[in-house]
């Protein structure tokens, strides 16, 4: 995953309902770039979009994000491990 991707999902993470603009506005990413991130994160099924009127959007976590994320803290941990023992 690109540093650029892990940007969008936290800020997400953090704010369900924030706007593609807020997005590349915090993220110093052009709205284009945040666009085609949102839609690759909902194609691998990261996020639902859900519909809050005619045009606002929530992002909603599913399982399979909750998942993947879950992985990615366990590699960092691991990494985290070994690092630590080496210094020792």
């Amino acid at each position: 995953m690109q540093d650029n991707e892990i940007l969008i999902l936290e800020e997400l993470e953090k704010n369900s309902n924030i706007t593609q603009r807020d997005l590349s506005e915090k993220t110093g990413l052009s709205l284009g770039m945040v666009n085609i991130l949102l839609k690759k994160f909902i194609k691998k099924g990261f996020f639902k979009l859900e519909r809050l009127n005619s045009k606002s959007f929530r992002y909603i976590l599913t399982p399979e994000r909750f998942k993947e994320k879950s992985k990615k803290t366990i590699e960092y941990m691991k990494i985290y491990y070994r690092r630590t023992l080496l210094i020792k």
